[in-house]
């Protein structure tokens, strides 16, 4: 698919995402909090494309919630250095504890055993592709008994 860039305000793409797996995470019992440290900014990206990417990783993240429930802390800033826009997903608690394989494979479409479940494999695959396509990168690792997911995105002018 082609990327269709345009200005997107970064907090209103991530708010969109969380406000689209709210029901979800209430009724997993998951706490879902969002830091924004810095005002609206602008970047020039595919606004589309993007808000449903991090809407799948938010699911995705949701199925590896403990039963009980947890806390999913999202991230999001425009850093300036390197201009680039990141977020940062990180769930408290995952269920089961990422393997090193499932670290490795996390983002592989084709995994059938991915611990985020059958749907969860392509969503994050997805994730990954968009994060390609627009120059970026996706990462996933370990912290303490959960899990951080960081997509980068370079911030490009319009």
């Amino acid at each position: 698919h082609a990327i269709d860039r345009a200005s997107v305000d970064h907090l209103a793409l991530v708010s969109s995402a969380i406000s689209a797996v709210a029901v979800e995470a209430r009724l997993r019992g998951v706490r879902v909090e969002f830091a924004a440290p810095d005002s609206d900014r602008g970047i020039f990206l595919d606004g589309a494309r993007c808000r449903d990417a991090l809407t799948g990783l938010l699911q995705s993240l949701l199925a590896l919630a403990p039963r009980g429930g947890t806390l999913l802390s999202v991230g999001a800033q425009i850093t300036s250095i390197r201009p680039a826009l990141i977020v940062e997903c990180r769930l408290h608690e995952s269920d089961p504890e990422l393997s090193p394989e499932a670290l490795q494979r996390f983002f592989d479409a084709g995994w059938r055993e991915h611990p985020c479940g059958t749907h969860g494999a392509p969503l994050l695959a997805a994730l990954a592709l968009t994060a390609r396509a627009h120059g970026g990168r996706v990462d996933v690792k370990m912290m303490g008994k959960g899990c951080l997911v960081t997509f980068v995105v370079p911030r490009l002018e319009g």
